[in-house]
Parts: C-alpha cells; sequence; structure tokens
C-alpha cells in the first residue's frame, strides 16, 4: 500500500523533525495493522483516540504496538502515549478512506460514529476522525445501493464450437487410431466443459446481481412503507403519539429492523423525521432513559452492548440499576461523555439507528466464525 499522501503532514504534528527513514517505518507499521485488523483492533484503536483507559495486558493493544516494533526496533510504545493514539488515529482514517477491505470501512464508520455519541466524547485526533466517519458513513451507504441498483445482466459472448471443422482437422480418427480418436474427442469435451462453466458462471453472476437489486428495492419499499404508516409493530401505536424518549428509541430500532445494507440509506434521519421524531428540545440521557419500558428495554439488549454503544449502555445500566439516576456517573466514566452533554430526540434516534446496525454488524461476524 503507497504512503498516504497526508501521514507525513500527520505525523509530523507529534514528530516535526523525524527523519524520511522513520516515516517510512512507522508508515510499515500503520500498513500491518490495516492488514490485520479485526473487530477487537478496532474497538481497542477507538479506546486510544478517545483517551479511555486500556488494559496492559490488551491482545489488540499489544499486537497494534507490536506492528511498529516490528518496523522500527527502536520504538518503544511505554514512552509514546501521544504518538500511539496518533497513530490509532492514521490506522482508523486509512480503514474510514476505503484503502483496505471495504467491509472493515463500513465497521469502522458505525463503531466510531457510535462510539463518539455526536462528539460527546473528546477525542484526540490530528485527522478530524468524527467528521471523516460520518463522510464515510454517507459515502458507503450510495457505493452500497448503487452498485446493485444500477445493474446489467451480463451477456456472455461464447463461440460456436464446430464438431466437423475440429473433425476435418484429425483425419486420423478414419485411421482407427483409437488413442487419437480420444484425444480428439476429448479436445471436443474440453471446449463444451469450458463455455458451459462460462455460461454457468455468468448465470451466477447474473442472479447474484438480481437478487441484490430486489434486496434493495425491497428495503426502500419496506422503510416508505413504515415511515407513511406510523405504527410501531411493536408497541401497537402510532409511533407519533408515543412520549419523546421513548419515541425516539422506538424508531431508531424499528427503521434499523428495516435496513438490509449496512450502512442505512442516506434519508434515513428523513424517514426518522417523517415518522414524527423532530423536537428540537434537548433530553438529557437519564430522561430518555426513564421514558422506556423495562419490558421494551430487556428485548433490546444483547450480550454485544458496550461502552462502544452508550445509548445501549445507558439503557443496561438503568435496567441493571434500582436508582433511577445512580448509574449516570458510571455510564459518563465508562463511555466518556461529558457532563451536561445532552442531545435532540431526532439525534438520539439516528444515533441509535446507527447502534443497532452496529450490533447487527457484530452478532453477523460472530454467527459466522
Amino acid at each position: 500500500m503507497d504512503m498516504h499522501r497526508d501521514f507525513a503532514k500527520w505525523y509530523k504534528t507529534i514528530q516535526a523533525e523525524e527523519s524520511t527513514e522513520a516515516l517510512v517505518k512507522r508508515w510499515q507499521g500503520v500498513v500491518a495493522n490495516c492488514q490485520s485488523v479485526d473487530q477487537s483492533l478496532l474497538e481497542t484503536l477507538t479506546d486510544l483516540v478517545t483517551g479511555r483507559r486500556i488494559s496492559p495486558d490488551n491482545e489488540a493493544h499489544l499486537a497494534f504496538c507490536q506492528a511498529f516494533k516490528d518496523a522500527d526496533p527502536f520504538f518503544v510504545p511505554d514512552d509514546c502515549a501521544q504518538e500511539i493514539a496518533t497513530l490509532a488515529s492514521i490506522v482508523l482514517t486509512i480503514l474510514l478512506d476505503g484503502s483496505c477491505e471495504e467491509e472493515y470501512s463500513v465497521d469502522t464508520a458505525l463503531l466510531l460514529t457510535s462510539a463518539l455519541h455526536a462528539d460527546g466524547i473528546p477525542i484526540n485526533s490530528v485527522t478530524d476522525i468524527g467528521t471523516r466517519a460520518l463522510n464515510a458513513l454517507d459515502r458507503l451507504a450510495v457505493e452500497q445501493r448503487d452498485r446493485v441498483a444500477r445493474f446489467e445482466l451480463k451477456q456472455p459472448r461464447v463461440p460456436k464450437i464446430n464438431v466437423q471443422k475440429l473433425l476435418a482437422k484429425a483425419p486420423e480418427i478414419n485411421g482407427g487410431d483409437p488413442s487419437q480418436t480420444a484425444n480428439v474427442l476429448q479436445r471436443i469435451i474440453d471446449q463444451v466443459t469450458s463455455q458451459a462453466l462460462t455460461q454457468a458462471r455468468l448465470s451466477y453472476e447474473n442472479s447474484v446481481r438480481l437478487a441484490d437489486h430486489i434486496l434493495v428495492k425491497d428495503e426502500e419499499l419496506d422503510m416508505l412503507w413504515w415511515a407513511y404508516n406510523d405504527y410501531s409493530t411493536k408497541l401497537r401505536e402510532p409511533i407519533s403519539k408515543i412520549a419523546p424518549g421513548l419515541r425516539a428509541l422506538v424508531a431508531g430500532k424499528e427503521l434499523a429492523d428495516r435496513t438490509s445494507i449496512l450502512p442505512g440509506p442516506l434519508v434515513a434521519k428523513r424517514l426518522l423525521h417523517k415518522i414524527g421524531v423532530k423536537s428540537k428540545s434537548k433530553i438529557t440521557i437519564i430522561k430518555l432513559v426513564e421514558s422506556c419500558d423495562r419490558d421494551w428495554i430487556e428485548a433490546v439488549l444483547s450480550s454485544r452492548v458496550s461502552r462502544h454503544t452508550p445509548i445501549h449502555h445507558a439503557l443496561k445500566l438503568g435496567f441493571d440499576t434500582d436508582d433511577k439516576t445512580a448509574w449516570e456517573p458510571m455510564w459518563r466514566s465508562q463511555t466518556g461523555v461529558q457532563a451536561e452533554f445532552t442531545l435532540t430526540e431526532p439525534m438520539y434516534a439516528w444515533l441509535f439507528y446507527v447502534e443497532r446496525q452496529l450490533l447487527a454488524r457484530q452478532e453477523l461476524a460472530h454467527a459466522s466464525r
């Protein structure tokens, strides 16, 4: 992977006099981490840029640092916390930009957007990573759908097999030599087989394109019917009539349930507005959790809920604690959300929608192992 055009500029914010050789070594460490990325590393990198405490024996953190030590034996991670955080933000930026596998761009964009909680969490980044994550979500949402929405069925150009011509070039058949006859016939069989396989492959590719196209259209139709119907299938009442707070989360969850291709479409915010999530009043996280029925909270929680999904984490802490407010300081400490930071109902709805997508990706990845 070629060095990113801005890598030197980013890195020199912390090492202004660094040599070209040192830059090359650090870039080798960045590439090594991008090529070995997994969910555990993504979460660790997110923790590094948000300043969360990381256990000394965290395997993903150790592996992250080891990649730079392998490129530069003189690299001492214990002495350069700021450099480690900067390198973490650079790796995340490269993943967001799509320089590696697309699936990791989706995972990175969803994780950062969820974990940063609409800038409610201070970050240590030289790459404006919060904005990049939002831009990546928009870009990926369009690319994922455009690729399958405008498709063309491929028509194979398969030449005809002229058996008579092949036989005419093989007069040895008339001589009665069994081995020569077998060779000619085998050439005919090989050509027929090759062309049949070409046809089969193209037919399969066409069926996949068509299935993906139908999936996009079904998703669009399902979302539009849901938005115009204004009805919660879970609570059995109009979403627009549900109390603020709970309404935001119900809308975010039910829209996520109808999202087949991740990340969700650009119109997600408009659909949430259409369903009635439009109040501009700020809601505290405590009021948000208080507005939710315990049965509903229990139904949306999963084992994947963590500090990287702040709204789900608040629901879990509130569900597990008898006191209605005692969990809030712990929540802020674990997630890093600043004191007194609040959001509007539409933003809670959209972030909950993003968190639901992130959890769905993690469940899918876990199930496929």
